[in-house]
């Protein structure tokens, strides 16, 4: 709730400059109960998706393939209140109704692909993590300027 809470007015800022649209100070906080909404089911799910691929599927902690599956399905759980948040964050001129801003192959469609982007982004720095850190233990014991300055 507290990181919700502070980095809503750029979120909000972020999506109405995406949409071309003015943000005023009173657009800071706007549709904050379904994204708080959105951000505890997420996190509720991300918590027992990972204690079930661990426990039930024997799945080992903090792997890509966890990760992977775990941002995945807790994109479609919350997916929702997503969708309930774009409805309210709609101009008051353009503002359509729920029955005409909801289709369901729409959301569908962005809820796969953002929890695509999401899983596999995650998926991805879980799998790259371990040789980044790696090297950057081994920059920081053999640093490359370390021979420059011995020079002098």
């Amino acid at each position: 709730v507290l990181f919700t809470t502070l980095t809503m007015p750029i979120t909000n800022f972020r999506a109405r400059m995406s949409l071309q649209q003015t943000f005023r100070l009173a657009d800071a906080y706007q549709a904050y109960s379904p994204t708080v909404m959105r951000d505890i089911v997420g996190g509720v799910a991300r918590t027992r998706l990972t204690s079930f691929g661990i426990h039930a599927l024997g799945w080992a902690p903090q792997t890509p393939k966890l990760m992977f599956c775990v941002c995945l399905l807790a994109c479609f759980i919350s997916a929702p209140f997503n969708e309930l948040r774009g409805y309210l964050l709609q101009e008051g001129t353009e503002r359509k109704s729920f029955r005409e801003f909801f289709q369901p192959m729409n959301c569908i469609r962005s809820t796969v692909v953002g929890a695509f982007n999401f899983g596999l982004a995650l998926g991805a720095g879980y799998w790259i993590a371990p040789s980044v850190r790696c090297l950057v233990q081994l920059l920081l014991a053999n640093p490359p300027w370390a021979s420059l300055l011995n020079a002098s």
